[in-house]
């Protein structure tokens, strides 16, 4: 009896014989799930102690009993065994921490047998952890002898689940080892770039090399729409592109869940896969797999995966992309934050600062909340200066104007617009006197004549014929003194002092004018007033002896003061709306300011609050269209 224990047996419960150093070459090499390496385990162990059947069972803190494996292996809809259920209550009850048999009150007629039965329960070490071996045993190994045998083979035995599960971790360890290399090497080349969409680029490059995958994309949270910033060996991505856009909305996809998003995926899975599945279909992969990535604790970014039938994702590569977006995910959202443009940086520092204050979530909501409140209260009790603007134009209260002294040519013109002259003295221009002198000449002449002929008249006692030439030569005289006038008019010389205010007359010399046109016009700059436009609706502030200031469109960083010293009552029509004239004085007559510049002035009415200063005219226009519709 002895030795049949020892000896494992030939032939299992199918009538096989069973290969014992094949079975220790499959357990030795086994590189499969931990389900089916106890399931191999318990087959040889049956074997070796000639059980009917056996479990490996766990003890879970929480109190309860759980089952890692069972030989045979039980049908789907088959009861639990009642032999393992006392088995439970044993270890849930005692906790045993050397083996033992447990001895069943009765039969529950397992495998049709009803002989009595006895459950060999052997403990095993497996690092910090213990699991309990139940073997069920035949009636024929019950006496106390052949059960010791048993419990040293099973504890033996248990030796290989120990090795096994070393053996796993240090594979684990090794695969950890060489996922976080490739996962450090990846992050090591990415981290090199400090521009964004060059690292985004690096990495999709990167992951679809050595994963063999189809196409890797990146995408960045950019205020309520992910945005496509990289996609493996394209340079530019054109967010027009309907590829493009469906990453996009398979980003969001994931982004809005904050969960991994994978297609095809079980029917019972808990998160929305439609816009991953239309990806795919519609670009023929054969799987999609979009990942978050969080910084600053809330998903920032999405990397999308999309794989043929030959490059699927096995498990080993989801666990080093998740790694290395763990790894990479604060540095890549730190270079996107360094290479946004100066404003959009100083914004996002701002927000972080403000965050501190008013609290991290719905920031710039609850600051716009404060200042809408802080401005509407600074409108309803603080006072302003009020101000009504007008557009000006400045005119000279003196103006002079040099006209054509007779019908002529314009010959010189020494001065230009906005000169200087001084009156008497500067010499405006000249028109043509030839004629004239011509005509001097003559009468010249003519007069010498006259007087000739009234001398010899005289000789010869021709009283009557000398009056007669004397009367001639007055004639002639007036004549020339006539034409003597005109030559001295026709150097134009300045009236008064002041500034030239017409046109330039150089492109009009040689041109005929007649008497009485306008030639130069001059005007006092200390005699310049300006007139104001003010509107209709802000008329009934307007007031005589208020003051304000002017600036002049040629000099917009020189401030007038001025004083209102007159006000037309009649409006006038003006682009179709009323405007008043309103006059005012200059208090300053700088050298650069003329006759016919433009601005604009601001007139100091007085203080008024702010919400009244803002919204009046709004308020104006209300209360017409409430008086038009009541």
């Amino acid at each position: 009896m002895s030795d049949q224990i020892i000896q494992p047996a030939q032939q299992h419960e199918s009538g096989e014989p069973f290969d014992t150093s094949e079975w220790m070459k499959q357990i030795i090499g086994f590189d499969g799930p931990a389900k089916d390496f106890l399931q191999l385990w318990l087959k040889g162990v049956c074997a070796w102690t000639q059980s009917t059947g056996g479990g490996v069972l766990h003890y879970k803190e929480s109190g309860e009993i759980g089952m890692l494996g069972a030989y045979p292996i039980p049908e789907e809809d088959a009861p639990p065994l009642s032999w393992l259920g006392a088995v439970a209550g044993k270890i849930q009850t005692d906790a045993p921490d050397k083996p033992g048999i447990l001895s069943l009150p009765r039969s529950d007629g397992m495998y049709g047998s009803d002989h009595k039965e006895a459950v060999a329960i052997v403990p095993v070490g497996i690092e910090t952890e213990t699991l309990y071996v139940a073997m069920h045993l035949h009636s024929e190994a019950t006496n106390q002898n052949v059960t010791g045998i048993v419990l040293s083979q099973i504890q033996a035995l248990g030796g290989m689940l120990s090795l096994h599960h070393r053996v796993q971790v240090a594979q684990q360890k090794s695969i950890a080892a060489e996922r976080l290399r490739g996962a450090v090497s990846i992050l090591s080349i990415v981290q090199k770039r400090h521009n964004f969409r060059a690292a985004a680029m690096e990495l999709c490059n990167e992951l679809a090399a050595r994963l063999g995958s189809e196409r890797v994309s990146l995408g960045i949270l950019k205020g309520r729409f992910v945005h496509c910033m990289g996609i493996d060996h394209s340079e530019k991505v054109v967010r027009k592109m309907q590829l493009v856009t469906q990453i996009e909305a398979a980003m969001e996809e994931c982004l809005d869940q904050e969960t991994v998003i994978a297609w095809p995926c079980e029917p019972h899975a808990q998160f929305v896969s439609q816009a991953a599945a239309e990806l795919g279909e519609k670009h023929g992969s054969a799987q999609v797999l979009s990942i978050p990535i969080r910084a600053e604790g809330k998903v920032q970014m999405v990397l999308t995966i999309e794989c043929s039938a030959k490059s699927l994702l096995d498990p080993g590569s989801v666990d080093v992309i998740g790694l290395l977006v763990e790894l990479a995910s604060a540095g890549l959202y730190r270079t996107y934050l360094h290479s946004r443009w100066f404003g959009a940086r100083l914004a996002h520092a701002s927000q972080k600062a403000l965050a501190v204050v008013v609290g991290a979530k719905h920031t710039w909501i609850k600051l716009l909340v404060i200042g809408i409140v802080a401005l509407i209260c600074f409108a309803a009790f603080v006072d302003g200066n009020f101000k009504v603007e007008a557009p000006l134009e400045l005119e000279s209260q003196q103006q002079a104007v040099v006209a054509a002294p007779f019908s002529g040519y314009l010959m010189i013109v020494n001065v230009k617009p906005g000169e200087p002259v001084e009156a008497n003295k500067t010499i405006l221009g000249q028109l043509d006197d030839s004629e004239l002198l011509k005509e001097l000449a003559i009468s010249e002449a003519e007069l010498l004549t006259y007087q000739r002929r009234a001398a010899m008249a005289r000789k010869e006692s021709k009283e009557a014929e000398a009056r007669i030439e004397d009367a001639q030569s007055q004639r002639v005289q007036k004549q020339i003194d006539l034409l003597k006038q005109k030559i001295s008019r026709s150097i134009l010389r300045s009236p008064k002092s002041g500034h030239v205010v017409s046109d330039d007359r150089n492109q009009q010399i040689g041109m005929a004018v007649e008497t009485g046109d306008t030639l130069f016009e001059i005007a006092d700059i200390q005699s310049l007033r300006g007139i104001l436009r003010v509107r209709e609706d802000d008329r009934p502030e307007i007031k005589v002896g208020l003051t304000g200031q002017l600036r002049i469109a040629a000099h917009p960083g020189k401030a007038i003061d001025f004083t209102i010293t007159n006000i037309q009552p009649v409006a006038q029509a003006v682009e179709e709306s009323n405007i008043f004239e309103v006059w005012i004085e200059l208090k300053q007559h700088p050298d650069w300011l003329h006759p016919g510049m433009e601005g604009e002035a601001e007139i100091c009415v007085g203080q008024r609050k702010y919400g009244w200063i803002w919204t009046r005219r709004a308020t104006n226009w209300f209360q017409m269209k409430l008086w038009e519709w009541f």
